[in-house]
């Protein structure tokens, strides 16, 4: 994640935003408005049926929450790619909900 933050420095306002409760929101918010959800999945381990269902689920919460925090703001989730490609049913899930998808390094 240090990574992403350093090739993205002169973008970015706050990491590890919080909610008015003093929860963590999102990883990072960006000077034009952008939030971003920076993530680490060993998508090898996510081969059995099923897996990625509860992972999607939990991600689309994640949306909903990030969108009713930061709502019209754009909302970036950025996937460590060391560890395996972005799954085709996760990239469609959250690109359904105008979430765009992006990997680093």
């Amino acid at each position: 994640m240090l990574n992403w933050l350093v090739a993205h420095q002169s973008e970015v306002a706050r990491v590890e935003d919080r909610d008015a409760d003093g929860n963590r929101a999102i990883d990072v918010f960006l000077k034009d408005g952008t939030v971003v959800d920076l993530k680490s999945y060993n998508w090898y381990a996510y081969k059995r049926p099923g897996l990625l269902d509860k992972v999607i689920e939990k991600l689309k919460k994640q949306v909903e929450r990030d969108k009713g925090l930061y709502p019209n703001r754009k909302i970036v989730f950025a996937f460590n790619s060391e560890s395996g490609p972005v799954p085709d049913a996760i990239r469609q899930a959250l690109e359904n909900l105008g979430v765009t998808v992006e990997t680093w390094p």
